[in-house]
């Protein structure tokens, strides 16, 4: 990925009383100051840019660009109602270091009402593509956004972003790590990383659920210790089993380590995208040619804790779908492995004709 830099920001480096070298930002010369590196805010990172819009909004010299726009898009009620998590993604959009602002943010807002931004978006959007499909559909997506928000409210009169085909298939609801392809990652990944794949199928936990699990989320009860926590995307409540697999996870954390999942030296990971980063590195590495994401684990996941005694109704809400979708899940995931799950089958059909009974 190409890294895009500001070229009107003022950069001075200064030696310190103590020896050491100091680096300041300028929004442009003689402009105010908006980073030093002493700050906790990682050069180049979504937070370093959003300090520099910050800068760019006080003293407006966005006006007419669309940059303009975007500030306006991020201080009004529509951005502010949005979810958390929401926010945060479209934040990580912009403020990337070649995201939205970087492309965009210089150029006139009347580039917008011309039909040649349709190339140019497109061009910006395989750019990510180059290392995932789903992160470029979703920066898309997010500007996008902007440019419907923007014409609603009146600063563009054209909308040329309308009906971008996306690049990623999200209908993958089929799509399961087997327990022979598991076997074969797990033989070859070191072994933090084998620790991210084995958790993400036995508890179906997404990246970001996985990121925050620690030893406060497992608590004994009468039918054995299970994980309790609120989900992060939309707050839903997870109660799981822990399963045996993910009980010899949890024996082989060191009792000093709080964090269930961490990096290669002992410490948890930036953000919970470098799991899915990871799980791709080393997949490549194996002799599995099927296309396979960490996120696909969670079929994998679904039929272990129904065989765990999860009703469809309480994996459904877990996991998102509808009761319907975990059966089938269930139902296709056991038919690839007949031998190991019939009993499966078996308490599936009961599990259905009693719930078709119960509402009769």
């Amino acid at each position: 990925m190409t890294k895009v830099t500001i070229k009107h920001i003022h950069k001075v480096r200064k030696r310190l009383a103590n020896g050491k070298e100091a680096e300041y930002h300028y929004l442009y010369r003689g402009g105010p100051r908006f980073w030093s590196s002493s700050d906790l805010v990682p050069l180049g990172g979504p937070a370093y840019f959003e300090l520099y819009q910050e800068a760019i909004s006080e003293t407006k010299p966005s006006r007419h660009k669309f940059r303009e726009i975007i500030q306006a898009y991020l201080n009004n009620p529509h951005f502010k109602k949005l979810k958390e998590r929401s926010k945060k993604d479209i934040k990580t959009s912009i403020f990337h270091s070649n995201g939205i602002d970087a492309r965009f943010g210089n150029a006139p807002q009347q580039a917008f009402n011309d039909h040649r931004i349709r190339k140019q978006a497109y061009a910006w959007r395989d750019e990510f593509a180059k290392t995932s499909l789903r992160v470029a559909d979703m920066r898309m997506a997010h500007l996008c956004s902007i440019v419907s928000w923007a014409q609603d409210r009146g600063y563009l009169v054209q909308h040329h972003l309308k009906n971008i085909k996306h690049l990623y298939n999200a209908n993958r609801a089929e799509v399961f790590w087997t327990e022979e392809e598991i076997s074969e990652f797990c033989s070859i990944a070191p072994e933090y990383v084998k620790r991210v794949l084995i958790v993400a199928t036995e508890t179906g936990l997404g990246p970001g659920d996985m990121h925050r699990l620690n030893r406060a989320h497992f608590v004994k009860s009468k039918s054995g210790l299970r994980i309790i926590m609120r989900r992060g995307k939309n707050n839903n409540p997870i109660d799981i089993p822990v399963t045996p697999k993910m009980q010899q996870i949890l024996d082989e954390t060191p009792d000093t380590q709080f964090q269930i999942l961490v990096g290669a030296r002992g410490e948890p990971l930036s953000n919970s995208d470098q799991f899915g980063q990871k799980v791709r590195i080393w997949k490549k590495k194996t002799s599995i040619e099927r296309e396979l994401h960490l996120y696909d684990a969670r079929g994998t996941a679904a039929t272990k804790l129904f065989a765990a005694g999860v009703s469809l109704r309480d994996l459904a809400l877990f996991m998102g779908w509808t009761v319907e979708t975990a059966a089938k899940m269930v139902k296709v995931y056991c038919s690839m492995h007949p031998i190991d799950n019939d009993d499966v089958l078996l308490k599936l059909e009961n599990y259905k004709a009693n719930d078709s009974t119960s509402t009769t």
